[in-house]
């Protein structure tokens, strides 16, 4: 089930359901500084932030008219909603943490920001009565600078607990923050953020092993992510109008086994693990072109040789 907000170029009406409460945020790095800053513009009170270093925290408290909180139980306790957006490594240390010192109470709403990792690391706020849930933007923050331009209206991964409160509350800052809000199980959260990674980390991957090539071909590293820079804003154009099926282009999709055949033998000569990386990401590829059908059978058997040694 998606919620999408109907304008994400500035922060939604505030709701009732939000109306007077404190935010908190436990961890105030590039994503929880982003969450905060689109809040306190919607007019939400940035109560307090903590972080594991003093400077950041207060460059952070600086930015949302907040205090330091002179430590997580302290701060999450003055917080009618509490973001915990530690590294995923510490969000349960860091609950269990404030949960042993009373910092959780009845009423409050905690979530994290965590693609992978289920509410059950949010036990001990659950145990004190607190709602909870998470929230994780599908996005890409390389620099704090940019962040909050680029959470606002993007597509969140909502998981909420019970009792209905807390997908409410959850639903209603999306709503502010103007984005799109969409259901995922804490089954499904592993597949969701495999997801996730394969489209942004593993992109990056695929495009350093494009410029290693053009680099071994002659070019200098500026000029070769350039040279790139254009044919990838295409293709993924392409994609956003397509779909990833019609999108496909290339010597695969057209049966070309001689070209793929130069590539297999050129990337042989390498002495790293292109060859390896060219060949699984061509074996993906082929399963995209069989499903276009525009291959003979002949083709599909002779990729599949060249892509499988």
């Amino acid at each position: 089930m998606t919620h999408t907000a109907e304008n994400p170029e500035r922060p939604g009406p505030l709701p009732s359901s939000l109306a007077g409460k404190r935010v908190v945020v436990l961890g105030a790095g590039k994503v929880g500084t982003a969450f905060a800053s689109l809040l306190h513009d919607a007019g939400l009170e940035i109560a307090a932030v903590t972080t594991l270093h003093a400077e950041t925290a207060e460059a952070a408290a600086d930015l949302l008219g907040a205090r330091v909180g002179a430590d997580n139980a302290s701060a999450a306790a003055i917080g009618d909603i509490v973001l915990v957006t530690t590294t995923d490594d510490a969000i349960g240390t860091v609950a269990a943490e404030v949960a042993a010192a009373r910092g959780f109470r009845p009423g409050q709403l905690v979530f994290h920001t965590s693609g992978a990792l289920p509410l059950s690391v949010l036990a001990p706020a659950a145990v004190a009565g607190a709602l909870i849930g998470c929230l994780h933007p599908m996005q890409s923050f390389a620099t704090g600078k940019d962040a909050a331009h680029l959470l606002r209206g993007s597509v969140m991964g909502m998981t909420a607990g019970s009792p209905p409160d807390a997908r409410d509350l959850l639903e209603a800052i999306v709503a502010v923050l103007g984005g799109h809000a969409v259901e995922v199980a804490d089954a499904d959260k592993a597949l969701y953020h495999a997801a996730a990674v394969t489209a942004s980390n593993y992109l990056v991957a695929v495009e350093d092993a494009a410029v290693r090539l053009l680099m071994r071909a002659g070019f200098d590293e500026p000029s070769a992510a350039r040279a790139l820079r254009p044919l990838m804003t295409g293709t993924a154009d392409n994609v956003a109008r397509l779909g990833t099926t019609d999108a496909l282009t290339g010597p695969i999709v057209r049966g070309d086994v001689a070209t793929v055949r130069s590539h297999v033998v050129a990337l042989s000569t390498l002495p790293g693990d292109e060859l390896a990386f060219y060949r699984t990401l061509g074996l993906q590829t082929l399963e995209i072109a069989i499903r276009r059908g525009t291959l003979a059978a002949e083709q599909v058997a002779a990729l599949t040789e060249l892509l499988a040694e």
